[in-house]
């Protein structure tokens, strides 16, 4: 049976607590000199938490706070790197102290490997833009030559997206329905109807518009993304939960399902929950979907900038 961390002077689990004391403190304040002797802090606090709970000890609040820290230092990444006076100084400090594992002695790999990403990103936002302004937009295949009807598909679709976005739901709803009038099938504009109608309370029509897009769409997967993320853009959060958890169901391992969850929690000021959902989605998209791993990553580190943990209580020490 587990027992409780023994706070008395001069034991293992005092010692503990007495190294992350110090390496909550001196975060702040890190100076060039101090790398070494920190990152080596890291490494005995990490080995300690191994050998006590291998003992059986209670370490709940004091493993609370060591994600915590390790949260932050990964979020200040790149300023540590800087502090400990740039990439070549961090190679240095990994050969001097092998093996160097644990990702606090790799900070530099991790700020490398953002900066790709958000290169990845920039490239990709940026063909994007250009797509946009000449015309062709969004779906590149689809607007090589666009048609009358793509030309009204997209410009539905803006006027769509206007007017949720303003709680305008009768001019949202006129403009999906003229669309739909040339183009019936379109799942984009269905699941719009569907939210709208939603939105709008008309619980009969909103299943009847998702009965047509469910028919016109053979990837239910594909479907409960496009619906969640449109339920998120009209505000409806409980309707984008229930269609992620739905997702989710079919598949654990639904990056994109992870994401409107996490997105959720966000709105609802969830912030904890928020940051481990961001975290996860980022982890489920990793290489395949970069785009979707980076945006979880870059609102991962909002989230933290913010002070994501800054209304939570205090970790509290376990009882002798």
């Amino acid at each position: 049976m587990a027992h409780n961390v023994d706070s008395r002077a001069d034991t293992p689990a005092n010692e503990l607590r007495t190294l992350l004391d110090q390496a909550e403190r001196q975060l702040p304040t890190l100076a060039r000199g101090d790398m070494p002797a920190y990152l080596l802090r890291l490494n005995r606090i990490e080995a300690m938490f191994a050998t006590l709970a291998a003992e059986g000890l209670d370490l709940r609040a004091e493993q609370s706070r060591w994600d915590d820290l390790c949260l932050r230092l990964s979020a200040r990444a790149g300023d540590l790197v800087r502090i400990a006076g740039g990439p070549g100084q961090m190679a240095a400090l990994r050969s001097q102290h092998p093996p160097a594992l644990s990702f606090w002695w790799r900070l530099d790999e991790q700020v490398a490997a953002a900066q790709r990403r958000q290169l990845r990103r920039l490239a990709v936002g940026a063909l994007v833009a250009v797509l946009i302004f000449a015309g062709a937009a969004l779906i590149y295949q689809r607007f090589l030559a666009p048609s009358p009807e793509t030309v009204l598909w997209m410009d539905a679709l803006s006027t769509v997206e206007r007017g949720v976005m303003d709680e305008d739901w009768a001019s949202a709803i006129q403009a999906a329905d003229t669309a739909l009038v040339t183009l019936p099938d379109d799942i984009d504009l269905l699941l719009w109807r569907a939210v709208l109608a939603e939105r709008s309370g008309d619980a009969a029509g909103a299943a009847a518009f998702l009965a047509r897009a469910q028919a016109a769409e053979t990837d239910p997967q594909r479907l409960s993304i496009l619906l969640g993320m449109k339920q998120l853009q009209a505000g409806d959060l409980a309707g984008a939960q229930a269609t992620a958890e739905a997702a989710l169901q079919r598949d654990p391992t639904l990056a994109e399902a992870v994401f409107i969850q996490a997105s959720v929690a966000e709105a609802n000021g969830e912030r904890v929950q928020a940051i481990q959902l961001f975290e996860q989605a980022a982890a489920l998209a990793d290489e395949d979907k970069v785009e979707l791993a980076v945006t979880s990553r870059m609102r991962l580190a909002t989230l933290l900038q913010q002070g994501a943990f800054a209304n939570d209580p205090p970790a509290t020490e376990s009882a002798p």
